[in-house]
């Protein structure tokens, strides 16, 4: 009997020994979880990575949380392009003609045509309304800028500019065979009429002498005298060729 004994209990303590290395617990045990329950099983990993948002990543930054600036577009060679320059200015025949010699360097060309543009523009407003006035206006203000204006920029003033030519200012001057010239102090023998003259206006005529042989208030036209070697206009402001 007691082999007997001896041999169902040794059956039970082999048991034991068994069960406990494989980590099972006692079903009496309430508060015991096997190991198996504690680690993540594959199925639920791929459950859980199904179930987070597209696009989604552990690395991906927080909402608000600055990013690096994009970088520069590569050109088919690798490099970054450059920034272009603008294009140059591109001007009509007339306004290249007007420019030509006529930018400093450094200057914008597009401000010297504007002043050219400007005189044309105040004086064809003038002929508008006069155009006896745009003749007396250039006699007075005529130079070589105003010239290159009318010239390549408002060739329909080039009348009253020839004009202008053949006129003269107040001042002393002699009698030549050609019309005033830039720092002359000639004109030509012919008929003249003041424009706009002051209450004041004198005209006179001189022989070669010296002796006065005509005069004018300007308030008709004046043809001088043949024998006149010089001419003085005072308060007259300027005279026509009439």
């Amino acid at each position: 009997m007691y082999n007997g004994l001896s041999k169902s209990l040794g059956t039970v303590l082999l048991a034991a020994a068994v069960f406990a290395a494989a980590g099972c617990t006692s079903p009496g045990n309430p508060n015991a979880t096997s190991t198996s329950a504690n680690s993540s099983s594959p199925a639920a990993s791929a459950s859980e990575a199904a179930a987070a948002p597209r696009g989604s990543s552990p690395s991906a930054p927080a909402t608000g949380a600055k990013t690096a600036a994009p970088a520069a577009t590569p050109t088919s060679s690798g490099e970054a392009q450059a920034p272009q320059a603008a294009p140059e200015p591109t001007f009509a025949p007339p306004e290249q003609r007007y420019l030509s010699s006529r930018v400093p360097q450094g200057t914008d060309p597009n401000a010297v045509l504007q002043v050219g543009q400007e005189s044309c523009t105040q004086l064809e407003n003038v002929k508008a309304t006069e155009q006896k006035a745009v003749v007396s206006h250039l006699i007075e203000k005529v130079d070589a800028e105003v010239v290159a204006a009318i010239t390549d920029l408002c060739p329909g003033l080039q009348p009253e500019l020839d004009a202008a030519r053949r006129g003269f200012t107040d001042g002393d001057f002699t009698i030549g065979a050609a019309a005033p010239k830039e720092g002359g102090g000639s004109i030509s023998a012919g008929k003249y009429e003041a424009w706009n003259p002051s209450p004041s206006c004198t005209l006179v005529a001189y022989d070669a002498a010296g002796g006065a042989i005509a005069q004018s208030n300007g308030t008709s036209a004046f043809t001088i005298p043949a024998g006149t070697a010089r001419v003085v206009s005072d308060g007259c402001y300027t005279w026509l060729a009439a």
